[in-house]
């Protein structure tokens, strides 16, 4: 099962990933050395079962917690650039994450209705 109980501090980085930032920006921001973001990273990315910076920053846009003006598009790109089965087994981790998440749950089954609802 996915864990995506973030910290307070891990979803401030995940989203300061989101924009873009280097470790050592980010470090700058938090008041924080490199190596402590590098720790908050590692935990980011074993919550969310994230290979890398920009798969975290998918997940975390694809779960509303990174806020992007071209969220959608953005998702659609990275995922057409997947296999047909990456990107129907990584829309299934992403839907499973959306329930996973109380503040999300909601709106996960009705956008997850809607990508069903979509491809019929």
């Amino acid at each position: 099962m996915y864990s995506n109980n973030l910290t307070p501090k891990e979803l401030r980085v995940l989203k300061l990933i989101g924009q873009g930032k280097s470790n050592k920006e980010i470090a700058a921001i938090e008041h924080n050395s490199e190596e402590v973001i590098k720790n908050h990273n590692a935990h980011i990315f074993y919550k969310l079962e994230a290979n890398n910076r920009v798969h975290a920053a998918l997940i975390g846009i694809s779960l509303g917690l990174v806020e992007t003006p071209f969220t959608e598009i953005t998702r659609k790109i990275l995922l057409a650039h997947l296999s047909e089965a990456e990107a129907k087994v990584t829309e299934l981790k992403l839907a499973l994450l959306k329930l996973d998440n109380k503040e999300t749950s909601s709106n996960a089954v009705s956008v997850f209705a809607g990508q069903a609802s979509n491809e019929n």
